[in-house]
């Protein structure tokens, strides 16, 4: 049995032993917790509102391909209706440690069907680590009532409670040697074990079939423990020296970086105002960034690893209600391309979705995922699952960093530095904004968000010196269906 439970029951032993010697009798030993076989059917329920354990689905699949037992998700873990048979059967709880209240509810109506008190379970928690595990033996009808309390859990633990075949009643137990969770390198919702890949035109009848949700983990495994990242902090030059996958990249913007800036901006030639996201070192140094600079960030710390690295934006219809656009990423790596939005981990309370693969998102937005597909497919997900009215999506490379970007109020603008060659764009023919190449380059700011001056950086160092007699490429522009 474990650890936990012998070290327990081998204490009882010696002090039985101590106490029994000193009345002259004979030496009493504890008997053994009892235990119960897994062979016999369970039914494993939890509920489906508030907190969600993590890794659920995959731990029912591997329960179920091994046991003999059936899943349950309510809204209430109070049984109604059909679910009253829960009484004469085995049952298992699954529950997060925010949502106790739930089995101080079922215990009101229905005690018989918790192993072991509301009260008793919280005192319990205060000494043993999740997941905590209890089961007994319901003594009116025989059925064996079990409790999971988990903030995670996955395939690993099921295989933990298969191998073993059976559980102790009435004593709390752990799994040890079970992790679910690597402190070393874990960190928001990244997982260094994630291992899935889903296909999210399963879930949303817009998204077309083939476009995979899948883990950082799949452009490599990281290196770097979150405490080497820390040690990363406000050094681009080391960063980009020390940091070589998306997993780690992705780490240290959570762990190294901020949101609470904006671009630059000027007023240039012909009503056309221009936004200068801010460049990746600075925005390093600085520990903050917004979605370009964020993008600058991976572009900067990545391009030498991967087969491309670029960018991924795209903007509202002006006429909505919303009028703004908003910038992300993507790899190109052995022919498949990978997209991402890096700022949605840049910030201490990011709701990056837990890479699980179950699709049980709380408060995560769902254009965070980490997309593998076409990047015609990927601008259909993101434009057919955005909140907003998305006119015209963009995806290009800039080796050194986001291009100035310009609008004058009904089309958006690219300088004439940069190569349109090097731009694909999909439009939504419901809408009229145009990403156009401007006449000219414009003049980059000086003394905004902690830079001195953009001039002395690229891709805007390139401007001012810029032939613009120079021949240029056009953009492909596609279509994509509309978003409304």
């Amino acid at each position: 049995m474990k650890n936990k439970i012998i070290l327990c029951i081998l204490i009882l032993s010696i002090v039985a032993l101590v106490f029994s010697g000193c009345g002259g009798g004979n030496p009493v030993t504890p008997p053994p917790p009892e235990t119960v076989s897994l062979s016999s059917h369970f039914e494993l329920i939890c509920i489906s509102t508030g907190e969600s354990v993590e890794g659920a689905e995959p731990f029912w699949e591997e329960l179920i391909k091994n046991m003999d037992i059936s899943i349950h998700t309510r809204p209430s873990l109070i049984p109604v209706g059909e679910d009253l048979q829960w009484l004469n059967r085995n049952t298992i709880y699954l529950n997060h440690p925010k949502n106790l209240k739930c089995l101080q509810d079922l215990e009101a109506k229905y005690p018989e069907l918790l192993p072991l008190s509301y009260n008793e379970l919280k005192s319990e928690l205060e000494f043993y680590s999740l997941p905590l595990f209890y089961f007994s033996r319901d003594t009116k009808t025989g059925k064996i009532r079990g409790i999971i309390v988990a903030d995670r859990v996955c395939p690993l633990l099921a295989e933990a409670m298969i191998k073993e075949g059976v559980v102790p009643l009435n004593v709390s137990f752990q799994y040890e040697n079970v992790q679910c969770y690597d402190e070393d390198y874990d960190v928001q919702g990244l997982r260094v074990n994630a291992d899935f890949k889903v296909d999210v035109g399963e879930w949303w009848p817009n998204v077309e079939m083939n476009t995979y949700w899948v883990p950082a983990v799949v452009l490599g495994n990281p290196d770097n423990t979150t405490q080497e990242l820390l040690e990363l902090k406000g050094q681009p030059e080391k960063a980009k020296e020390e940091i070589n996958v998306l997993f780690e990249a992705l780490a240290f913007m959570h762990l190294c970086t901020e949101p609470g800036i904006h671009n630059a901006k000027t007023q240039g030639e012909n009503d056309i105002n221009w936004e200068f996201p801010k460049p990746a070192e600075p925005a390093i140094r600085d520990e903050t960034v917004n979605c370009a600079s964020a993008a600058n960030v991976i572009q900067y710390l990545l391009e030498d690893d991967y087969d491309e690295v670029g960018y991924v934006w795209r903007h509202t219809s002006f006429d909505s209600g919303d009028v703004g656009g908003h910038c992300t990423s993507y790899i190109k790596e052995n022919g498949n391309y990978y997209f991402f939005d890096p700022v949605s981990l840049a910030e201490e309370d990011s709701h990056y979705p837990v890479e699980d693969g179950d699709g049980n998102f709380y408060e995560a937005d769902l254009c965070d995922l980490i997309i593998q597909s076409t990047p015609r497919k990927y601008a259909i997900f993101w434009t057919q699952l955005s909140t907003g009215d998305e006119a015209i999506f963009a995806m290009f490379q800039s080796p050194y960093g986001h291009f100035a970007l310009g609008s004058d109020g009904h089309n958006l603008y690219y300088p004439k530095a940069f190569d349109g060659a090097n731009l694909e764009i999909w439009k939504d023919p419901a809408d009229s904004v145009e990403l156009l190449q401007a006449s000219y380059s414009p003049e980059p700011p000086t003394n905004q968000y902690g830079v001195e001056n953009y001039a002395d950086y690229m891709p805007y160092a390139n401007y001012e010196n810029f032939d613009e007699t120079e021949e240029q490429g056009e953009p492909e522009i596609s279509t994509i269906p509309s978003d409304g």
